[in-house]
């Protein structure tokens, strides 16, 4: 016996925004909230066995039951007078036989319903019976009464409607719920607990490999949001034939059967005869989801876990199509029970599309399913018949669902039909464990028996469990779309495709190296979660990664790219400013992917003699016309990106050299667009595209130009210095450029500081305002940090500026806009989530740590209680109201990882051998920093305690490593003094670094 739910309350709107910081709350129409009380006494009962006759909402509810001799709902605070019409809702779980139960029930002193019999008016148990009745409140009550006649009187749930608002009564709870609230998101743990009085978020937490698409799996355990089939801006929400199941079997009862899905208000696709399970407890920390689902029915515990392969510093390993599903049973009891997992999937072969106009497609005309099997696995095969290479074959291939062997009994099913209210092979599977076979031959064309034009597979897997045991049943899910078709007819393939021929060959792979990925994965994630970062710094930053898997594509002939924002952008791809910044996740653990982009757009500027804003879009080839003048912005990532690839030796001088006549136009396009006086620097940069005027980004684009001229002269440095027959006119135009960055940086002091404080002033000629805040002012701080640049600002105008700014962020009551001249109706335009993250990072690296922690914490609140994900926000929002203006589910939700390498303060630059360390910790992290380490050379684990300014650096991985010529640590740079070491430390795994921090002079020893 349990508690059973309680109080449904649904609202049509659920949410007001009553300022961006205040908590969404539901909202009452009434003066007083509606209050139930429960008098008499009453006992709750709840069944596991599944009701007939009614919606998937009500039979779950009808699972549960209040029952005693008289006992009464009262409903108070409700408007009297009014006739309401209420719904009772009624389910025999105990008595089978006619005239074992009968009742009356009254409403305000009056019949409602005499003489009830609910086995013989329903037709037999476990079937229900719906009334619906009038009834009118007296002085703002409604007395529910139910009176046993021979036995008990009870109650399934009772629903009504007050002015436009849902009250579902359900038998548990003692109190109105709001429950038709989503099911809380706890941020210091990536934790939901899910139950029937809550809906799911409608997102979950990526699963999928870099560039191959994803699926999430919500809290609720419903399966949605698939993009593997190329769909990426275009997702197949929720296929109802996709869900997991489980069922297990004692000598002495006969079987029990559950969906892995938690039935709730907004579950709208379960099965009548398959009873779902009664609560789950859900976390994500990516790239791991754990599902642990509870049923005091179900004599088994189920616990699921699933991830894809990802593997830090290896491309490659991290973009394999695939999932694994590991579907744990444990038997608590102290006999034996056979225990089956059943994994059924919806062929979604050939759906897909864009936002564009008439870009959808359907279900390919004629899916085969066959069975499949390879070395210790054994599933089906779905497959597209040949289709000929236009525009709809871009989402038709090849998937394989499958189930390891050892140990297990396993039986598949080759073709169900979904769209049935019944699930055909519940009864058979529940009884055994298995699936029933028949004499259907072993490869089928499934339209044949799809009269619904859905068809679904399904494989499952049992086992005897012995009492206290403990199995793992491993399920794999791969894809292979083997092509992909722009609008204007241009093939490509996926990046997958040059290693795998087929969904099964990926199958076969996954499967060997399941143990090292799990190891790899696991090792990755354990080094944020055993970090003593905030949790919920830890989660936010573990969340941010997962958009990297959701938002990229890989192809051969494009390559990989991070996408804007899927399903708002139509297919562009994210603009080159917002990339470098986005990359402050990607090029510490994929520094090959940052370099192949940094090469084609190389490519692009010799090409095309300039830097256009985007390079073609997923669905179209073509790149965007040339620009009146090149965006700054655009050109300083370029070039502050180069520069971060030859410090960490990712690049050799061959490269550099090679790519010259590209930096020298990308300096040449920034020199161009600047003149003499403090107004002479462009403007035009791609904060264009949010509509911000030019007149208004002057300090972007002067602060992005200073940084991009200071890359490109070290990287002129560089190439002069490492390639003796270096052109004269390098090294004259290193000479010149040195002259331009320091003209360029007096006049943005002049035009953007009054001695130390930051004029809010961006053009004093078109913008007569003083009290503007505008955190992209620190953009050449941002750039400059991204490629281990030194801060472009002098400190004393640096410090005051964050000062300012810092105190205009967390004070202001909203998020702080990107201009205070933008807040005019009908929008105020900001983007927290980049410039607050770069601004909190530039704060760290300053030593204002604490400050940097709760600008960022702040922001992630802003944005989380907007959006409601956690995986996702948007770029830009309205600063006045909080509402998301444009590209939800940002590439560059990224940039929190910005924080991470400010606060531990490690930097290595291994073309001059020199390791940094600079750490700052926050106040929340009692002197002591125990963080892993991420850089595009190494990655490794740091210790260090701010008592004794003592750590220890241990070297864990070193991404790219160079065999013929080892990285080698010559120097230490601890804060501002440089040493040079008496024994050089190799760069490998392993290896041990120990720094020392000097106390400040002003400090007694």
């Amino acid at each position: 016996m349990r508690k059973s739910p309680g109080i449904l309350w649904r609202t049509a709107f659920l949410l007001t925004l009553c300022g961006f910081l205040s908590a969404a709350k539901p909202v009452s129409t009434h003066v007083s909230s509606p209050e139930l009380l429960i008098t008499g006494a009453s006992t709750t009962f709840s069944s596991s066995k599944p009701i007939h006759g009614a919606p998937a909402d009500r039979a779950a509810l009808l699972q549960h039951e209040r029952s005693g001799r008289d006992f009464h709902y009262l409903l108070k605070n409700i408007p009297s007078g009014k006739p309401l019409e209420l719904e009772l809702g009624f389910a025999e779980l105990i008595h089978t036989q006619p005239g074992q139960r009968v009742f009356r029930v009254e409403a305000n002193g009056k019949t409602l319903i005499d003489r009830l019999d609910i086995v013989a008016e329903a037709g037999g148990p476990h079937r229900a019976l719906i009334r619906r009745v009038s009834a009118t409140p007296v002085r703002g009550t409604l007395d529910l009464r139910f009176v046993g006649v021979i036995g008990d009187a009870k109650i399934g749930y009772v629903r009504l409607e007050l002015d436009g608002q849902e009250i579902v009564i359900g038998p548990g709870a003692p109190r109105l719920a709001q429950t038709a609230d989503v099911a809380p998101y706890v941020s210091d743990s990536g934790d939901i607990r899910m139950d029937m009085m809550h809906r799911p978020l409608p997102v979950g937490m990526p699963i999928g490999g870099l560039g191959t698409g994803s699926f999430e799996i919500l809290s609720d355990g419903s399966f949605t949001n698939f993009t593997i089939n190329q769909n990426w801006d275009s997702p197949i929400r929720t296929p109802r034939g996709t869900f997991l199941a489980v069922m297990a079997k004692s000598r002495s009862y006969s079987g029990e059967g559950r969906l892995l899905r938690v039935a709730n208000r907004g579950l709208a696709n379960a099965f009548a005869n398959a009873p779902p399970m009664s609560e789950c407890h859900w976390q994500a920390r990516f790239p791991f989801l754990q599902l642990q689902f509870h049923d005091p029915q179900f004599p088994l515990r189920v616990r699921v876990e699933t991830f894809s392969p990802f593997v830090p510093g290896n491309a490659a390993e991290s973009s394999i199509p695939c999932a694994y599903v590991l579907v744990e049973l444990t038997n608590p009891n102290t006999f034996p029970v056979l225990g089956a997992v059943a994994f059924s999937w919806e062929d979604i072969n050939g759906r897909g599309g864009s936002g564009y106009a008439g870009d959808v497609w359907p279900l390919v005309a004629a899916p085969h399913h066959a069975e499949a099997q390879t070395t210790g696995l054994s599933g089906i095969r779905c497959y597209a018949p040949p289709l000929p290479i236009e525009r709809k074959a871009s989402f038709a291939g090849e998937y394989f669902l499958g189930v390891e062997t050892s140990g297990v009994a396993v039986t598949r099913l080759l073709h169900w039909d979904p769209s049935s209210s019944l699930i055909p092979w519940w009864k058979a599977f529940v009884q055994s464990g298995r699936l029933p076979q028949s004499k259907d031959p072993k490869s089928i064309s499934s339209h044949l028996n799809a009269p619904s034009g859905t068809t679904a597979i399904v494989v499952a897997a049992c086992r005897n469990l012995a009492p206290g045991e403990r199995r793992v049943i491993p399920f794999v899910l791969t894809w292979h779309m083997p092509r992909y078709v722009t609008l204007d007819q241009v093939v490509d393939s996926a990046a997958y495709t040059q290693r795998f021929a087929s969904a099964l060959d990926v199958a076969t792979a996954a499967t060997l190296n399941r143990p090292y990925f799990t190891e790899m994965a696991r090792a990755w994630q354990a080094s944020l979660v055993d970090s003593n970062l905030p949790n919920w710094l830890k989660h936010d930053l573990l969340n941010a990664a997962s958009r990297t898997v959701a938002n990229s594509t890989w192809f051969s002939a494009r390559g990989f790219q991070l996408l804007e924002a899927p399903e708002f952008a139509e297919g562009a791809w994210l603009a080159y400013e917002r990339r470098a910044l986005a990359h402050a996740f990607l090029l510490p653990h994929f520094p090959e992917l940052v370099r192949a982009e940094t090469e084609r757009t190389a490519e692009t500027i010799i090409n095309r003699s300039e830097l256009p804003r985007r390079v073609g879009t997923l669905h179209r080839s073509h790149v965007s016309p040339p620009s009146e003048l090149p965006a700054v912005d655009a050109l300083a990532a370029f070039l502050c990106e180069s520069l971060a690839l030859a410090k960490a030796r990712l690049v050799d001088a061959a490269w550099l050299s090679a790519r010259l006549p590209a930096f020298e136009r990308a300096l040449g396009g920034i020199v161009a667009t600047t003149g003499p006086g403090p107004t002479g620097i462009s403007a035009i940069t791609t904060f264009d595209e949010l509509g911000v005027p030019h007149s208004l980004t002057m300090p972007y684009a002067g602060g992005t130009a200073v940084a991009g001229l200071a890359a490109g002269e070290e990287l002129l440095g560089l190439i002069a210095a490492q390639t003796p027959s270096a052109e004269t006119s390098t090294r004259e135009m290193l000479r010149r450029l040195r002259a331009m960055r320091e003209r360029i940086a007096r006049e943005y002091l002049s035009a953007a500081f009054y001695g130390d404080r930051l004029l809010w002033r961006f053009n004093p000629y078109d913008v007569p305002t003083t009290d503007s805040t505008f955190a992209a002012a620190f953009a050449g701080e941002w750039f400059a940090a991204a490629a281990g640049l030194p801060n472009m600002l002098p400190d004393t105008q640096l410090e005051s500026a964050l000062e300012s700014q810092i105190y205009e962020s967390l004070h202001m009551g909203k998020v702080p806009p990107l201009a205070a001249a933008l807040c005019k109706p009908p929008k105020c335009l900001s983007t927290p989530r980049l410039t607050d993250a770069w601004l909190a990072a530039v704060a760290m690296r300053t030593g204002r740590a604490d400050a940097a922690l709760t600008l960022l914490r702040a922001t992630h609140e802003q944005c989380l209680a907007v959006d409601q994900n956690p995986w996702g926000a948007a770029l830009a929002y309205d600063a006045l109201t909080g509402a998301p203006l444009a590209f939800p589910n940002s590439s560059t939700m990224a940039a929190t990882w910005a924080i991470l390498p400010a606060m531990h303060g490690i930097a290595f630059d291994a073309m001059e051998e020199i390791l940094s360390f600079d750490p700052h910790i926050p106040l929340d992290l009692a002197e002591e920093l125990h963080l892993p380490i991420f850089t595009p050379t190494f990655h490794g684990w740091l210790d260090y305690d701010g008592g004794t300014r003592t750590g220890v650096l241990r070297v864990v991985r070193v991404l790219n490593p160079h065999p013929a010529s080892p990285l080698t640590i010559r120097r230490l740079k601890i804060r501002s003094v440089t040493e040079t070491l008496a024994t050089p430390i190799t760069l490998e795994p392993g290896a041990i670094v120990t720094f020392h921090l000097q106390p400040p002079e002003n400090m007694p020893h």
